[in-house]
């Protein structure tokens, strides 16, 4: 079966080779199988279908364990390995256990092979050390791949350092930094490395660097430069009809849209996102929460609990940096539309209070908690002198722990 399927579809094998890889399974062929479940999983991949690309890289690995331990199989597992990160990141978000364990065993196959890891596995660990709150780990790797790349003519890992240079010193506040790398990553990007990206990283850096470039221009007082960005990395992300990658677009576009105040263009992008994939985890929660802000808008002020269980589900991790701060962001938002000063003043208090690395809100955040404030007193000088309600007793015990 796997001969005749290889013979009618010999122009164009890729999207058969997972069929292809179980009927070599079946025949007891264990390489042969493994290299078709490792082509599966890229025409996966492309797809935007990242769980099945899980699935496909994991059965290709576990057929490798029933082959002789050699150097050469070693190499190959740490081939498979290295590919498993990037659909691992996508389906279950960077702070993923299952991702934590394939970067420790790449890693140790890498020592035995004395071998440098190489440019996927640092780069996926820089992500997740930005999802900890690690930014100086990530600062680090970043900085490495960047001189790495420069030194060897290697554009993909100075493209890629440069982004994680630029998201690092975004969730800082440090917006002058993240916008010098998130353009140095646009001007080196080089279209033929398209397909490296999509397979190292499981997005295309030019969408995700002129997204977040849009973003940062809006912090530095660009709104006109920030919304060309944003327009500019949209319309890219459409014609490459890369899931992962338009969906990214759309949550830092949805972003730019809330700091512009424009809830129209929260509301687009809030439909968008609602059609993407469900197996993305970080653009999942995001347009969960997205959603919840429109039913604000739309006077359903249930759409602030649903922000909340995006924010605190014990389900849904940090699956990406700055994920939760996001959230945050949104939920001060809904807060003020849907005129809710006391619940404002809570979760600017709340993103005030947490203490953790990302700063890119807090400037804001102590602006929105002024307005809550005001709100609030309002509230207590419009009560009649001598009448005593239970909302009055709450804005006074507010203001008063103010």
């Amino acid at each position: 079966m796997a001969r005749a399927l290889e013979r009618l579809h010999t122009g164009d094998p890729g999207p058969v080779a997972a069929q292809l890889a179980a009927h070599h399974e079946r025949a007891g062929d264990a390489e042969e199988a493994v290299a078709w479940y490792q082509r599966g999983a890229g025409v996966a991949q492309r797809l935007g279908a990242n769980a099945d690309a899980v699935r496909q890289l994991e059965r290709a690995l576990q057929l490798l364990q029933g082959l002789p331990q050699t150097p050469a199989r070693r190499e190959r597992e740490l081939d498979l390995v290295t590919r498993l990160l990037a659909p691992v990141g996508v389906a279950e978000g960077y702070g993923s256990g299952r991702l934590a364990e394939a970067q420790r065993r790449g890693l140790e196959l890498a020592a035995l092979a004395g071998a440098e890891p190489e440019a996927p596995l640092l780069l996926s660990m820089a992500v997740a050390s930005l999802v900890r709150g690690d930014f100086d780990a990530a600062q680090r790797v970043g900085e490495g791949l960047r001189a790495g790349g420069g030194a060897a003519g290697d554009d993909v890992r100075r493209v890629e350092g440069d982004y994680v240079l630029g998201i690092a010193a975004f969730w800082k506040g440090e917006f002058a930094t993240a916008r010098r790398h998130f353009e140095a990553a646009v001007d080196h990007y080089r279209a033929e490395h398209r397909p490296a990206h999509l397979l190292r990283f499981g997005m295309d850096l030019e969408v995700i660097c002129t997204s977040r470039l849009g973003n940062t221009l809006w912090f530095l007082g660009h709104p006109g430069a920030a919304v060309t960005a944003r327009d500019a990395a949209l319309a890219l992300a459409t014609e490459l009809g890369h899931p992962f990658s338009h969906a990214t677009a759309l949550v830092f576009a949805a972003l730019l849209a809330l700091d512009l105040r424009d809830p129209g263009a929260v509301r687009a992008c809030a439909a968008a996102l609602a059609v993407q994939p469900a197996d993305q985890a970080p653009t999942r929660v995001m347009s969960a929460a997205f959603a919840g802000y429109v039913a604000v808008l739309d006077g359903r002020v249930a759409g602030l609990t649903q922000i909340r269980r995006a924010l605190d589900d014990p389900a849904e991790g940090e699956h990406a940096p700055g994920m939760h701060a996001s959230i945050a962001r949104v939920l001060l938002e809904a807060c003020l539309a849907a005129g809710d000063a006391r619940a404002g003043l809570a979760t600017a208090d709340r993103v005030l209070a947490a203490g953790d690395s990302v700063r890119t809100w807090e400037a804001e955040a102590r602006r929105l908690r002024g307005e809550f404030l005001a709100a609030l007193a309002a509230l207590v000088t419009a009560v009649p002198e001598g009448r005593d309600t239970p909302d009055l007793r709450e804005a006074l015990a507010l203001l008063a722990r103010a």
